[in-house]
């Protein structure tokens, strides 16, 4: 299975806290990435095979539409370049570097405990210290 996609929902996109986009927005919260990119990756290890939209497939848009529609040169084609290069840094980062390295993690390696909460006593601060 094959899932195609224009954006990334939740997820803090390495170009977005870089600055390369022009017009800047509010990055998800961590927990919100932490969640939204294990899913992902638990996508991957299942099978399925993630990747970002194309030129190829804005053309078969628009054409099912029977629309014209220039891709070359625009804003929709750096975007998708950019989203392209955030995917792969978001699935396999390079490896950490330096005195401080420990090597790098294994694709099935968690980043984090889950979030265990008596939801009789959730509170917001159960959130903020998990993190």
């Amino acid at each position: 299975m094959e899932i195609i996609f224009p954006f990334l929902y939740k997820i803090r996109r390495p170009s977005c806290e870089d600055g390369s986009h022009a017009i800047p927005h509010p990055l998800p919260s961590p927990y919100d990435h932490g969640e939204s990119l294990e899913g992902l990756k638990s996508l991957v290890d299942i099978g399925v095979t993630l990747r970002t939209f194309n030129k190829d497939d804005w053309l078969f848009i628009a054409s099912f539409l029977n629309v014209h529609y220039v891709y070359e040169g625009t804003a929709r084609q750096r975007e998708d370049m950019l989203l392209k290069d955030d995917l792969e840094l978001l699935m396999n980062p390079p490896s950490p570097k330096g005195p401080m390295a420990t090597g790098a993690r294994g694709p099935n390696v968690r980043l984090r405990q889950p979030l265990m909460v008596n939801p009789d006593v959730f509170t917001m601060d159960a959130v903020k210290y998990k993190l």
